[in-house]
């Protein structure tokens, strides 16, 4: 059998076990799709191999069953291949192709990872405030207290998503979304509830991310389609956290130069999206949480895969 070294890295995450599992595959380029889908089944995380002689140029995202998301992946490949001293130390600053998109990405002195993303061109929404609420279970005070100065908005940054404001943390975790309700209203990748009141004091908002259920042919094709395979909650998705950070501090809703966002918490996977709304692009550091091997079948056989 094939034996492969696999590093586990938590994207977008302080500590262990935060933000998005990326399996880093060092070296192993020669792998099917398959069989790098099997190592994304066998560790629950999403996938990418990188080459360790020489800075990458492109990286594969590969999810359980399909894509992944790129600046996850990217974030995570980058912050292990400069802590492992994969990159000499001119490389701070390079073009790497993911899935077919050129994205350029720097390597800050503190050892975070900054990924370009598309600009968020954010809108504000015509949606009917209650019925978002009770597609989202929660009650349509609470957004309304808020909406009446920041209305829903939609941004498109790697997902078309629909930002919506609510006033307090407790509400926002209180929230019980039916999915199905929410894809018949909104017509979006992701649902994003938001609120200013933040369990860390330096972030600008808190954010949970919520997976419509749309099974029309025009979302289930999309290339963002990896957002549809993690259930019915994602941890973070730094486009989408992105989005809504660039629009508060365009609408002078927010003052910082680079906002943090948070998310994840209420799935225990606590993650940090910082933004810089001028790039736009998203910065995050990745947190290794497993290093070892990983016996990966022959293309074409369905065996489970031994750690």
């Amino acid at each position: 059998m094939d034996t492969r070294q696999v590093l586990l890295a938590d994207a977008f995450a302080a500590d262990p076990g935060g933000g998005v599992p990326v399996a880093v595959l060092p070296d192993a380029a020669d792998l099917g799709n398959e069989q790098v889908r099997a190592v994304a089944r066998e560790l629950a995380a999403l996938v990418t191999t990188v080459p360790t002689d020489s800075p990458p140029e492109s990286l594969r995202a590969v999810g359980p069953r399909g894509t992944a998301d790129p600046h996850a992946v990217a974030v995570a490949a980058i912050a292990v291949a400069a802590e492992r001293g994969w990159l000499d130390g001119d490389d701070d600053g390079f073009t790497l192709t993911i899935a077919g998109a050129d994205l350029d990405v720097t390597v800050a002195g503190d050892g975070r990872a900054w990924v370009d993303i598309d600009e968020p061109d954010p809108q504000t929404a015509d949606v009917d405030v209650g019925a978002v609420a009770d597609a989202l279970g929660i009650d349509g005070a609470t957004l309304r207290d808020v909406g009446a100065d920041l209305p829903p908005f939609r941004v498109s940054a790697g997902v078309e998503a629909l930002a919506v404001p609510v006033n307090f943390l407790e509400h926002l975790g209180s929230a019980t979304p039916d999915p199905a309700a929410l894809g018949a209203l909104a017509g979006v990748d992701v649902v994003c509830p938001f609120t200013f009141d933040t369990l860390a004091a330096d972030t600008a908002c808190h954010a949970r991310t919520f997976v419509p259920r749309d099974t029309s042919a025009s979302r289930a094709g999309s290339a963002r389609s990896w957002v549809r395979e993690t259930g019915s909650e994602v941890p973070v998705v730094p486009g989408v956290a992105a989005g809504v950070a660039t629009h508060l501090v365009r609408e002078g809703v927010v003052e910082a130069a680079e906002p943090v966002v948070e998310g994840g918490h209420y799935l225990d996977r606590p993650g940090r999206v910082h933004v810089d709304p001028d790039g736009p692009r998203v910065g995050g550091r990745a947190v290794l949480s497993l290093d070892g091997r990983v016996t990966v079948p022959p293309a074409g056989d369905d065996d489970i895969l031994e750690l």
